[in-house]
């Protein structure tokens, strides 16, 4: 279940910062005359750190890099958190651009003065409940039943 909302989360910070970075992209000058050169130079190499955790949320993320969906000239480092300290310690240090976290922590970090800006919240079926048992058909058949954890 929180696997799903952050890997919602994350997805939707990839979005995001494509469609940030996009419109960031350098744009022609109009006013500049036609017959002006183009620069031979490499273009400025824009360097993002991104914080996720390790596990399929972040494949996106590891998918943006891999496939250098944003351009040559951008150069995404990806860092993994593993617990809530890790992330705490990414984010209250600014050691990254973007973070894909659960949005309840990061109600509690903004909420002790962290510097964070939500970009967005996805709720895509936090909600639900797989099993292999065809008895169980809805949550208030579980009431009585006890957890057979593996």
């Amino acid at each position: 279940m929180k696997a799903k909302s952050v890997y919602a989360l994350c997805l939707s910070l990839l979005l995001s910062l494509f469609f940030m970075l996009s419109a960031c992209s350098q744009q022609k000058n109009e006013n500049s005359p036609k017959s002006a050169a183009p620069s031979a130079g490499p273009a400025e190499t824009l360097n993002i750190t991104v914080g996720g955790p390790p596990s399929p949320p972040s494949l996106p993320i590891l998918r943006l890099i891999e496939s250098k969906a944003l351009g040559e000239s951008v150069n995404i480092e990806f860092k993994t958190w593993e617990s809530i300290d890790t992330l705490t310690a990414l984010a209250k240090d600014n050691q990254v651009s973007f973070l894909a976290l659960p949005l309840n922590n990061a109600v509690v970090m903004y909420n002790k003065g962290m510097d964070l800006s939500l970009m967005n919240v996805n709720t895509w079926s936090v909600m639900s409940m797989i099993t292999t048992d065809p008895s169980i058909q809805s949550w208030r058949i579980l009431k009585e039943k006890r957890c057979m954890c593996l």
